[in-house]
């Protein structure tokens, strides 16, 4: 007896928790870019956009069933949606929001090797 082909499957592929980690970083940066301009409703929406990344996030890692991943995805395009329009509303550059999320970066680097620091530093942030 052979085994009955089963249907093709329509499920969404998992969420890509890399990319999306790097687009909260993304949004993070613009965020603080449009407080910086005092753009605070542009602000609040990148804000959501966050928080619906960090709840796709949260949804991805758990690895639920397929309304969950259904869910992250929606939650992500959602937020992707968001940003674009944002972002896309003042035509601003995007080399300004890179610099700023560099200089973010750059704040937080270790000078040297101090591993003693950095452990600090792991134990406070928890």
């Amino acid at each position: 007896m052979t085994k009955p082909l089963e249907p093709p499957s329509t499920a969404l592929p998992l969420l890509p928790i890399e990319t999306v980690r790097d687009l909260l970083g993304i949004v993070r940066a613009l965020y603080a870019f449009q407080l910086s301009r005092g753009n605070h409703g542009h602000a609040r929406e990148l804000k959501r956009a966050g928080t619906q990344l960090r709840e796709a996030l949260a949804l991805a890692i758990r690895k639920g069933d397929a309304a969950d991943t259904t869910r992250a995805w929606r939650l992500a395009e959602d937020a992707i949606a968001t940003i674009a329009r944002v972002h896309g509303a003042h035509g601003d550059d995007l080399t300004l929001t890179v610099r700023l999320a560099s200089e973010r970066v750059q704040r937080r680097r270790f000078v040297g090797s101090d591993r003693e620091a950095r452990r600090q530093a792991r134990i406070k942030r928890g």
